[in-house]
């Protein structure tokens, strides 16, 4: 695959394959067919591949791509020939739609989308012979036909007027008068040979390609798709993403074999072709190579651990499973820089390969199944069960590169869905799940027992005793090379001696051997510093490691809070409604002053029970924490801040919101944005307690690429140094603070590709929060 001129000139796209080409015969009967069944009839290629598709419209998704394709076919019993196909053809004429355009560039004449649409109606209607010959004469007098292009319509006003008053009539005229809608049997391709230029230039091409490849032909087959006038804008990240799928198209032992080799050629950028799948595979802590055998009835599995020897295991099945016999290739990685990292490859590296490539994948016939094993595709739900695992036995879906191998022949009860998007999940579909979950739990199970037996070398905690072992190793080790190096020393005196028998040119040589010496000595007084410093580096790290554990204990702490607080709001939210109603009902009886000022100033404080009741409920509720959605940010906000509307009125605070409407365009979790102002409030009620005329202000605007929360009051701020600090875990400025409340604001706002910063806000002289979310997901 070629991407040309993509950010300069007219970008196209290439598609070239070393196949056997497509016949005359193929494009009418076939290609050029909706919905054939051929690929039914014929389940392999001449060459032995697999055919991919059974409906006969996957072809037509090209279309989605380019305006236009142009196919070059080199069959091998044929002329090569070639035939275009311009989708402008069946675009069929939208008379409102191209005065919406209209409008929409006569606002913003660099309105892209627009003059993508107009250049493509102007195309059909040059291109349609119903359309009266007065119509095309007019479009002709005011653009060249032969260089359209949507560039013409970009910041044009007399092009605009033209369409407005002139063309506009013109096509309501010709539609009021057309009856009859245009079929799509009526649109006609022609197939064309190739001149000889034209032939002797893709047949270059198609060579060239051959020898990139490693193939020899003596006559080169094949088909060339050229995609032009592309419909949509390329960047690096959408060819990068392209080079992933077609890596991840076919299998790596498949791949292995040289049967399906994808090679994408994109000049104007610099891709990372070293990065890719085979790489990370020498890295592996674990790998497995299972099989479903006998008709479903033995599992069998080969575990190795990385350096150990293979152990086999064969687990007989009471029932045997229905998904038919599969074979597995499973390499399962720790995500920690001393066992993820070679010569070739660094930690940050392979760490980002893992979190593209991970997963467990399927193959049929050698082409992927999707979406298993995609990007948050966890199929086999290894994360939901890693979560509840504290000691980190599981095995997580990110820790993982697999392949599933299935045939038709051999898995016919694995029944692709309609929408070729999966697998129905039949039993079968659960009996393939289940063989490949016997496999990651059998490396739970080992690495369990491997933790043991580590545990049981000594009582001291693993690391320092690692620690130590290494220290006394290394002291040996450096023992026995001062010892071999005294040992050389003496020997090349005696050698010395030996070849110079004169003792003063003895005396110099020996002595210039001793400064060499010496030098050697402070080289390797340098070296043992510099392991001093590592070694001083290591002990911050295990200090850093205890204070994330400590971090970790204390979120343990605070979810088993949670739980007490959350059964605290369900257990009393009837007495306190009960409380409420009770003496809001005596209220009304009561006709003494004193007692009904002592009953309002009571059922205020019901009422902010009440509230905090219902946050907490509403906090803790299921659909709150598992379900994201499109929100409404204002109803959030105002719905917390209503529910402190108690302490806001005791402590005087006069609270202004400036609320744009939105609905994120995104899915976020409401619980999510409604921690983000508790935390924000709270922190500000307590900035707040020795500030006379307190004020809070929330602000929300949209603007052209992120949604903007701004969050000031006019507390006592910021102090210089602490913008940063203020977001790191256990940082606190309050007696009975635990210092996570920013930590996890920013947690949060960064798992939905937000940022926030703080500063002193320069109207109200307090502490301002600004928090941005990118408009899109």
């Amino acid at each position: 695959m070629t991407f040309n001129n993509i950010l300069s000139g007219e970008p196209s796209i290439s598609v070239m394959d070393t196949g056997t080409g497509m016949t005359r015969k193929d494009v009418f009967k076939k290609w050029a067919v909706i919905g054939t069944n051929n690929k039914l009839k014929s389940l392999y290629s001449p060459k032995g591949r697999k055919q991919a598709g059974k409906k006969g419209i996957g072809r037509f998704s090209v279309e989605s791509l380019a305006e236009m394709v142009e196919i070059v076919s080199f069959p091998e019993n044929e002329k090569p020939f070639k035939f275009k196909i311009n989708w402008n053809k069946y675009e069929g004429l939208d008379i409102n739609s191209i005065k919406q355009r209209l409008e929409l560039l006569k606002k913003d004449g660099n309105h892209k989308d627009s003059a993508h649409f107009l250049k493509r109606q102007f195309e059909f209607i040059l291109l349609n012979h119903k359309i009266p010959n007065e119509i095309h004469n007019l479009i002709s007098e005011k653009i060249d036909a032969k260089s359209l292009n949507y560039k013409l319509f970009l910041n044009n006003k007399d092009l605009y007027k033209f369409i407005e008053n002139v063309l506009l009539d013109k096509l309501r005229e010709y539609e009021e008068s057309n009856e009859d809608d245009d079929k799509i049997e009526e649109i006609g391709h022609q197939i064309e040979s190739l001149s000889f230029e034209e032939e002797k230039m893709h047949q270059e091409f198609l060579a060239d390609f051959y020898k990139k490849i490693k193939i020899s032909k003596d006559i080169p087959t094949g088909l060339i798709i050229k995609l032009h006038d592309l419909r949509h804008e390329w960047a690096l990240k959408d060819i990068n993403k392209v080079k992933k799928e077609m890596r991840l198209l076919v299998s790596p032992q498949i791949y292995e074999k040289n049967i399906f080799q994808p090679v994408i050629d994109a000049k104007e950028f610099n891709l990372d072709d070293n990065l890719i799948v085979n790489n990370i595979l020498d890295l592996y802590t674990v790998k497995i190579d299972a099989e479903v055998l006998d008709n479903g009835k033995l599992i069998k599995i080969s575990y190795q651990k990385k350096g150990g020897t293979i152990l086999p295991f064969a687990l007989e099945q009471e029932r045997p499973l229905l998904c038919g016999d599969v074979k597995l290739t499973l390499y399962q990685f720790l995500i920690e820089a001393p066992s993820l990292k070679d010569e070739s490859i660094n930690f940050a590296q392979a760490r980002e390969i893992l979190k593209e490539y991970c997963g467990v994948k399927i193959y049929r016939d050698g082409f992927r199944v999707k979406p298993y094993g995609e990007v948050g595709n966890d199929w086999l739900l290894l994360d939901s069960v890693k979560i509840k695992d504290t000691h980190s036995y599981r095995v997580g879906n990110n820790q993982v590169i697999g392949t599933i191998l299935l045939t038709e022949q051999d898995n016919p009860t694995l029944i692709d869905a309609t929408n070729r998007e999966g697998i129905i999940e039949n039993t079968a579909f659960e009996d393939l799940r289940f063989f490949v979950l016997e496999c990651t739990n059998l490396i739970s199970v080992q690495r369990f027992k491997d933790i043991q037996d580590d545990k049981n070398i000594d009582s001291l905690p693993k690391l320092e005793k690692k620690k130590d072992m290494y220290d006394a190793a290394l002291a040996k080790e450096e023992l026995e090379r001062i010892k071999q190096r005294q040992e050389i020393i003496d020997e090349n005196l005696r050698q010395i001696e030996k070849a110079i028998p004169d003792s003063q040119t003895r005396k110099e040589v020996i002595s210039i051997a001793n400064n060499l010496i010496e030098k050697s000595q402070d080289d390797l007084k340098f070296y043992r510093e510099a392991i001093k410093t590592h070694n001083e580096t290591y002990t911050k790290a295990i200090d850093l490691i205890e204070s994330k554990q400590t971090e970790v204990d204390i979120y343990k702490n605070l979810a088993t809070l949670g739980i007490l607080t959350g059964s605290f709001g369900h257990e009393t939210a009837d007495i306190i409604n009960r409380v409420y109603n009770g003496i809001s009902f005596i209220n009304h009886k009561v006709t003494d002053d004193i007692q009904k000022n002592m009953l309002k100033t009571i059922i205020n404080d019901a009422a902010r029970l009440k509230g905090y009741s219902e946050l907490i409920i509403n906090f803790v509720r299921k659909s709150n924490r598992s379900t994201a959605e499109y929100i409404d940010t204002n109803d959030i906000i105002q719905n917390v801040v209503n529910v402190y509307n108690g302490v806001i009125e005791s402590q005087k605070i006069e609270v202004l919101l400036e609320l744009s409407d939105y609905k994120t365009g995104f899915k976020m979790y409401k619980i999510d944005l409604e921690s983000i102002i508790i935390n924000l409030l709270t922190n500000s009620f307590e900035a707040l307690k020795e500030t006379k005329n307190k004020r809070i202000n929330i602000r929300t605007e949209l603007k052209e690429s992120h949604f903007e929360l701004l969050f000031e009051d006019n507390g006592k701020g910021i102090f210089k140094g602490y913008e940063n600090i203020i977001f790191n875990p256990f940082h606190t400025s309050k007696e009975t603070g635990v210092g996570l409340g920013l930590t996890i604001v920013k947690d949060i706002i960064n798992k939905y590709k937000g940022t926030i910063s703080v500063s002193n806000s320069s109207v109200h002289n307090g502490a301002m929060f600004k928090i941005t979310f990118p408009v899109e997901d």
